[in-house]
């Protein structure tokens, strides 16, 4: 598997980008749902900041994504 995208198929960066922002995903909604339920307290502020911190984590990978994808041809769909 090349490193990089070509004409036929997405690289490993590009699939190592996909796949961490999904699982930080997949983290963050549950753990934003149970911060509904918390009231204020210390646990509370520490459930945010670990919320706050992987929002911020989706944010970067995401734009360090698109950053690639300018420097990268991108496969045509149906492959």
């Amino acid at each position: 598997m090349r490193l990089t995208n070509n004409l036929t198929e997405y690289g490993l960066i590009s699939k190592a980008f996909h796949w961490v922002s999904a699982a930080v995903l997949i983290v963050q909604i549950p753990l934003g749902f149970y911060l509904v339920e918390l009231d204020f307290s210390e646990r509370r502020l520490t459930v945010e900041n670990i919320h706050v911190i992987l929002g911020l984590t989706v944010l970067y990978l995401t734009l360090l994504r698109l950053i690639y994808k300018i420097f990268n041809p991108t496969p045509p769909l149906g492959n």
